[in-house]
């Protein structure tokens, strides 16, 4: 038992380089602080951590790993991409490869897609010889805790009752902990990025498909059939447009790029001296030179995201809500001010203002990959993360 729980703590060493202070990983692991100490003195003799005083000057020690082989590897399977991002053990250094991959074929390309950039960031970084000891795969739909099932075809089509965890698992011949994708972006932010140093967070992932990943005391919140976070099918317009999912007047069809891009096209259609922007980056250039519709229809969105804020905050009462994904990433103050106005206006007073920091990801385009990772490493040696 102490040997497997000194292994387990040398997993969470390895994810959090540069991050790992031994308060931080005994809060994360859900050991004492005194017994955390002693396992870490153990693996400094052992020659395989470095403890040293923070250099950044906060309390405690930074330990890091100094001799342990092997890499991991976290895989985002977006909507349109597929991103991978790679780290050995013993440093703290990521490296990350990206490739297009959508379309109706998808199902039948993503694995050899996915198989070949793990390889390619391995083969071309020096870690070829190294074993893949853990990966995270982070899916757009939810996931069946436990199973590792994806079990809702309304929102990724052709892939009911898929388990590609399994499928990758035996490709790589290494363990794979698979989740939502939006679950490991906050995963990564709340590791990484704006939400390190908060007790609990929400992370709202805004793209082509809008979603949550909701952290509580270092735990992901999954809910029952793994449903929880689902928020952009939460119903803001019953009287609104039809959702992929079925419902009417989701947050996805307000909020989506793809429905923001289709408002701002629509706009300036026809006017022959219009720009009509065809990608979010096009309608925030627009925005920052000061064309009206642009900048309405972000406004729009952030009150949209302020009201939805307002209502999971109270179910919730997160310390943090981070903005990420395209939209959170590209459209910045655009929308971070009026979703602040509209949280506030709808929001009870306990769980706003001071009470609730809203932010912009710190991590906007490597938190799910990065998230991955981590969970992947962790997932491997921690049933409870799982």
């Amino acid at each position: 038992m102490r040997e497997a729980t000194k292994q387990r703590l040398l997993r969470y060493v390895a994810a959090m380089p540069a991050e790992a202070t031994q308060a931080r990983i005994a809060k994360l692991a859900r050991l004492s602080p005194a017994t955390v100490s002693t396992l870490m003195r153990e693996l400094q003799s052992d020659g395989l951590v470095g403890i040293r005083d923070d250099p950044s000057g906060r309390r405690g020690q930074q330990i890091s790993v100094t001799s342990l082989p092997g890499v991991a590897a976290g895989v985002e399977l977006g909507q349109t991409h597929i991103s991978v991002c790679v780290r050995a053990l013993a440093s703290d250094r990521d490296y990350f490869v990206e490739s297009s991959d959508s379309g109706a074929d998808r199902r039948r390309t993503w694995l050899a897609t996915t198989v070949g950039l793990i390889s390619k960031v391995v083969e071309e970084n020096g870690l070829a010889s190294e074993p893949i000891v853990s990966v995270g795969l982070g899916v757009p739909a939810p996931v069946l805790p436990g199973s590792g099932e994806v079990f809702t075809p309304a929102i990724l089509q052709g892939w009911e009752k898929a388990r590609p965890a399994s499928e990758l698992g035996r490709a790589l011949s290494a363990p794979v902990a698979v989740d939502n994708e939006a679950n490991l972006a906050a995963f990564g932010e709340y590791l990484y990025g704006a939400g390190r140093e908060m007790a609990s967070m929400i992370y709202l992932k805004m793209s082509i498909g809008v979603g949550a990943g909701i952290v509580i005391d270092g735990r992901l919140m999954r809910g029952w059939r793994g449903i929880a976070g689902e928020v952009g099918h939460l119903s803001m317009d019953p009287g609104g447009l039809v959702c992929r999912c079925g419902n009417r007047g989701c947050l996805e069809t307000l909020i989506s790029s793809a429905q923001l891009v289709d408002q701002a096209s629509a706009a300036h259609r026809g006017f022959g001296g219009s720009a009509i922007p065809n990608t979010v980056e096009d309608m925030v250039a627009l925005a920052n030179r000061g064309d009206p519709a642009c900048i309405r229809i972000f406004q729009d969105a952030g009150r949209h995201i302020g009201r939805a804020i307002a209502a999971f905050s109270i179910f919730l009462n997160p310390e943090c809500v981070v903005l990420g994904g395209q939209l959170g990433t590209l459209a910045g103050e655009l929308i971070v001010r009026p979703a602040l106005e509209s949280f506030e206006s709808f929001a009870i007073k306990e769980s706003a203002g001071a009470n609730c920091k809203i932010r912009a990801s710190e991590l906007p385009i490597t938190a799910p990959a990065t998230g991955a990772l981590a969970w992947g490493l962790l997932a491997a040696a921690d049933p409870s993360m799982r």
